[in-house]
């Protein structure tokens, strides 16, 4: 083997090695939104209180104990999050991405905290 083929060679590696790597990068961006079981923070915080007046004014429902407002989703983060979906009509995924986003910023989280706009996921 050759040195200019085998720099060639290692080249071409390189290069494909970066083409997938970029290419996962721009594939993840969409879902990196999303707010899901094991994030924590401030987005979370948002979601929680919002999740927590639905679970109070909402009648359609057998009501949970509300969420501590912690900013970590966990499982009972989770399972609130479920329920509303369900409730909604959303896929019950647990995932607050775009649609569960939508529906529960609109109703439940920018009526008693506009601060959370931005920190939770929605199509606008």
């Amino acid at each position: 083997m050759t040195t200019a083929f085998r720099k060639g060679a290692a080249t071409l590696a390189s290069a494909l090695l970066l083409s997938a790597v970029v290419s996962q990068t721009a594939e993840a961006s969409p879902s990196a939104a999303n707010i899901r079981y094991g994030n924590s923070g401030y987005s979370v915080r948002c979601i929680q209180q919002g999740l927590n007046a639905w679970n109070a004014v909402a009648k359609a429902h057998t009501p949970r104990p509300a969420l501590v407002v912690d900013g970590v989703f966990g499982n009972a983060t989770l399972a609130m999050v479920k329920d509303y979906q369900s409730w909604t009509g959303i896929d019950a995924d647990g995932v607050v991405g775009r649609v569960t986003g939508d529906q529960l910023y609109g109703n439940w989280v920018a009526p008693i905290d506009s601060g959370c706009y931005g920190y939770v996921p929605t199509s606008w």
